[in-house]
């Protein structure tokens, strides 16, 4: 898929999820809410301040695989049961993660995601200003290095 349609999907996509390991190489997945910046290619997460698998996993390997995806419909390809496929478009993300402690680097974050989540897919909201909560919770940017897209088109 080329690179526009991934970053596309990763800009209009509510909710991903990535993957860390622990020291004994137990995968951990968590579906998180993020926004994807472009240049250069960034993606942030939002969680809650708290202790977990993937502060815990990031502390011992920065190396962070992310993913989302859009299923669409089932799709029948021939006579049998076992002709049947999936419409589809996925990015995966390969990068290094990082937790963001810089107090103007979380406001900007915070802010793309009152963007992202409030104003673009809750528009006419209103809401009191400021960032109220921002204190209560972590944001952890994945630097991107690979970025990959796949699609399965409806025939």
């Amino acid at each position: 898929m080329p690179d526009e349609d991934s970053e596309a999907l990763l800009h209009r996509a509510l909710v991903g999820r990535i993957a860390t390991v622990d020291p004994e190489g137990t995968p951990y997945v968590v579906p998180l809410n993020f926004v994807f910046e472009g240049r250069p290619r960034r993606i942030h997460l939002h969680m809650a301040k708290q202790p977990g698998h993937l502060a815990s996993n990031l502390k011992f390997s920065p190396k962070a695989c992310f993913e989302v995806d859009d299923p669409g419909p089932l799709i029948a390809t021939g006579d049998t049961a076992c002709e049947t496929s999936h419409a589809y478009e996925s990015v995966v993300c390969f990068g290094r993660a990082h937790a963001v402690r810089d107090e103007h680097q979380r406001t900007r974050i915070a802010r793309l995601f009152v963007r992202k989540y409030v104003d673009e897919h809750m528009p006419g909201r209103s809401y009191e200003p400021g960032l109220p909560l921002l204190s209560t919770v972590d944001f952890v940017t994945v630097e991107i290095e690979i970025m990959t897209g796949k699609r399965r088109p409806l025939l």
